[in-house]
């Protein structure tokens, strides 16, 4: 994680004005989707263990 973020700091001292505020804006929402997508995955696994658990003590 450490080598993203320094490459992401790497660009972003590249960049200028409007490059730079759109490269960071994208940064954001990488993150913003990443995040919701590791939400999903977990959500969905821990809604199989449940139904596993559930289905087990039967």
């Amino acid at each position: 994680m450490n080598d993203l973020t320094e490459l992401e700091k790497q660009i972003s001292d590249k960049l200028t004005g409007d490059e730079k505020a759109l490269f960071l804006k994208y940064t954001d929402k990488y993150i913003e989707f990443t995040s919701r997508s590791l939400l999903d995955s977990f959500t969905t696994g821990f809604n199989l263990g449940i139904k596993c658990a559930f289905d087990i003590s039967r």
